[in-house]
């Protein structure tokens, strides 16, 4: 028998956003870049044998306070981890402004936990996480 802890609530997420960070000239091999903002952000929506999961990463120009426009980078890695599975699950996409996943599952309603994403542009990066421990 199910007990109430077992139970998922039927929508869940989160959302998190950083400042990127510069790079020592050594580890930015000469580049510069504008700082930029990283986004990331996970939804739930779980039913008794269905549930449909999105992970979703982007960039926009400038510090997060300003709310600028989205932005092109190098890349952008998004990864997410999946409640009572061992394994995180990540996706890579380059000369982007973002990277999302989505998943719809039937019968094993699945429910992500958390998700991190990293990115990098010139001498700028950044990496956020909703939950550090489990998601990096």
């Amino acid at each position: 028998m199910l007990s109430a802890c077992t139970l998922r609530p039927p929508v869940s997420g989160e959302e998190r956003a950083i400042d990127s960070a510069t790079l020592s000239p050594d580890l930015a091999q000469g580049l510069v870049s504008a700082p930029f903002c990283l986004h990331v952000r996970y939804h739930n929506a779980f039913f008794v044998a269905m549930s449909d999961t999105r992970a979703d990463a982007w960039v926009t120009e400038g510090a997060c306070a300003t709310a600028g426009a989205r932005r092109q980078v190098d890349a952008v890695r998004l990864s997410w981890r999946h409640d009572w599975y061992p394994t995180q699950n990540t996706r890579q996409c380059l000369n982007t402004d973002n990277c999302s996943n989505n998943d719809a599952n039937v019968i094993e309603g699945r429910n992500i936990r958390c998700a991190s994403a990293q990115a990098r542009h010139g001498n700028q990066t950044a990496f956020i996480s909703t939950d550090q421990a489990l998601c990096f």
